[in-house]
């Protein structure tokens, strides 16, 4: 076993407890940070490509134009992040928890969102081509502008969001 990476005093491990840390730009490639608390870290443009980050609590992180391609964020808590620019093409987000999350500019291509909580989300020129989004709840999200070709809202709840496809 090697030495810990820690990053600004925060040890990247599964369950780790570190709050508003700053990880910008980190490198963070396949790491397991699964049930981690990050609650209001900056992880702007951090590469967390293949991360585990099953569980993790991302409340109110600064996640701007991070790579979070093929990443596991099931049961993740997201709310109120900002994932402006961010890259979750082909993540698994599902049963997350995304309410108020601002993902404009986002790509979800291909994500895995079934039951995912999008309730109040800002989805604005957002790729959610060919996402999944079974059960989702977009009530109350805005979706302006987004790409939706081939995307599955079966069974979405979308009361009051603006922008839904509702004859998908």
């Amino acid at each position: 076993m090697g030495t810990p990476l820690v990053i600004n005093g925060c040890e990247i491990k599964p369950k780790t407890v570190c709050h508003n840390v700053d990880l910008r730009h980190a490198q963070l490639k396949q790491v397991d940070l699964s049930g981690a608390d990050l609650h209001g870290a900056n992880l702007m443009n951090a590469d967390l490509r293949h991360a585990n980050l099953r569980g993790i609590n991302l409340s109110g992180a600064k996640l701007d134009g991070a790579r979070l391609q093929m990443a596991f964020l099931q049961v993740a808590n997201l709310k109120g992040a900002s994932l402006h620019g961010t890259n979750l093409e082909f993540a698994r987000i599902t049963k997350a928890d995304l309410s108020d999350a601002d993902l404009t500019a986002a790509n979800l291509e291909m994500v895995w969102a079934k039951r995912t909580q999008f309730v109040g989300a800002r989805l604005i020129a957002t790729n959610l081509q060919e996402a999944k989004l079974y059960e989702a709840n977009l009530k109350n999200a805005v979706l302006e502008g987004t790409r939706n070709k081939f995307t599955i809202f079966q069974d979405a709840y979308m009361e009051g969001c603006q922008g839904c496809p509702f004859d998908w």
